[in-house]
């Protein structure tokens, strides 16, 4: 859990070089992958002002774009829709957090939260099974924890730092 909304998108980054170190990958095996429009656009906006290179993946299972990425020696930006069929070592996963995952702030009804908060499963568990090896989850404190890693929390499944 990070401090800002502005430094999810640092920390990212961080931890992409970090892990790539640990493991020795280079950086296309190393996936950054966000939620919602807004905090990728905002990470898109952190690359630009900070002149990180990266690839973005705009369509499901783009391994032309991976291809792109291993010889530029780039890191992937995406959003969990387009990972599907995709594989690294490493996946980076910004935004999990209360209010984001699931995003029922505009669910009028139950049926609507419900169906939000499948979405928001599915969605972690395809952007989880994509890391070979580590996965590691980014969200905001002032959020909190999101209702969809609570289970996992509770029984130790994944450890939460502050």
């Amino acid at each position: 859990m990070i401090d800002s909304s502005s430094n999810i998108y640092s920390k990212a980054f961080e931890l992409a070089d970090t892990i790539r170190d640990k493991l020795g990958a280079r950086k296309h095996q190393v996936a950054i992958i966000f939620f919602d429009r807004f905090t990728y656009s905002e990470g898109v906006s952190y690359v630009n002002d900070n002149k990180k290179r990266i690839i973005e993946i705009t369509k499901r299972g783009d391994l032309s774009s991976v291809n792109l990425a291993d010889k530029g020696s780039l890191y992937i930006l995406t959003m969990a829709d387009f990972v599907g069929g995709l594989e690294f070592d490493a996946v980076i996963l910004v935004g999990v957090d209360k209010g984001r995952i699931p995003d029922i702030a505009k669910a009028t009804s139950t049926a609507t939260k419900m169906y939000q908060n499948y979405i928001a499963h599915n969605r972690m568990y395809v952007s989880v099974t994509r890391a070979r090896k580590v996965v590691n989850i980014i969200g905001e404190a002032t959020r909190g924890e999101s209702e969809v890693l609570e289970h996992a929390i509770k029984t130790s499944k994944i450890e939460v730092i502050k």
